[in-house]
């Protein structure tokens, strides 16, 4: 099993499966296994002001997947894990930043909405990452800036991100859909079971599984074009272990099935698969302030 270059394991890790970015985003709201909802602050706030404390974690993580989305062919990656969570309205996973511009939490806590604006980083994709992608050409980095709005109903939590990429590397618009929920086991322990899915648009989907006149011209396929629409769904399971109150253990385990033209796309059917699995294990240590 060799080493993938920091490039294909971070766009494996940011693009291709999307729990890993949830899980990231559970460590940096889970110094325990408490919920970041036990103290709400009720009704409306603004500009991150929700009464909740800031949190940063700094750990590692090891991640197995598959080495371009859509690959049969796995790989592992060790990557550092740096989180925040309400610094100053600002929460950062290590693929996305976004910023709490208005929350509300109904009296109680019962439930509740938060919105605000979010930039996502794709990191691209190499053709020297798999021999099926040999003469495709490389995918460059995206910067997508966009939004993202949480609706919360006691421990469940669904959640939408919407990015344009505006740096001219697969050129797409992107929105991911994601539902999840919270189950203590112990004190300590929780699990966090997850549902997702994914849509793009036409020039994501053209980017990652078409292939152009030009490229059937220089790469063992033939001219395949790929349509905007649902690319994927995936379930996930998380387990959170509180070590203490500032150490936190966590595994994930995902899986997504490609959809519609990236599951069609010669790049997946025949060359790799339209299942995708992953496994990733992380340790890390908050500061709180």
């Amino acid at each position: 099993m060799s080493l993938p270059s920091p490039r294909s394991s971070l766009h494996r890790a940011g693009a291709t499966v999307t729990f890993v970015a949830v899980s990231l985003a559970l460590l940096t709201a889970t110094a325990s296994a408490q919920s970041p909802f036990d103290r709400v602050q009720e009704g409306w706030s603004f500009f991150g002001q929700n009464g909740q404390s800031a949190e940063v974690r700094v750990g590692i993580g090891g991640l197995i997947g598959p080495d371009y989305e859509g690959s049969d062919d796995y790989e592992a990656s060790v990557l550092p894990v740096i989180t925040a969570r309400n610094v100053f309205g600002f929460n950062f996973t290590p693929f996305a930043i976004s910023y709490n511009l208005a929350e509300y939490n109904a009296p109680g806590g019962i439930w509740g909405v938060s919105f605000g604006p979010r930039v996502a980083a794709d990191f691209g994709r190499d053709q020297d990452d798999n021999a099926a992608l040999a003469g495709l050409g490389d995918v460059d980095a995206a910067i997508m800036p966009g939004g993202f709005v949480n609706w919360r109903l006691g421990p469940v939590v669904a959640g939408m991100t919407v990015g344009q990429d505006v740096a001219g590397g697969h050129e797409g618009l992107v929105a991911d859909f994601s539902l999840s929920t919270r189950v203590p086991i112990t004190h300590q322990v929780v699990v966090i079971p997850g549902l997702s899915a994914s849509w793009a648009d036409d020039d994501y989907m053209q980017s990652y599984f078409g292939v152009t006149a030009a490229q059937a011209g220089t790469s063992a396929y033939t001219a395949f074009d790929a349509n905007g629409g649902f690319k994927s769904i995936g379930a996930s399971l998380t387990a959170i272990y509180a070590i203490n109150e500032n150490w936190a253990a966590n595994a994930s385990l995902g899986y997504e099935r490609l959809l519609g033209d990236a599951a069609d796309s010669p790049l997946v059917d025949g060359q790799g698969s339209a299942n995708q699995a992953s496994v990733m294990l992380g340790v890390t240590r908050a500061f709180n302030f």
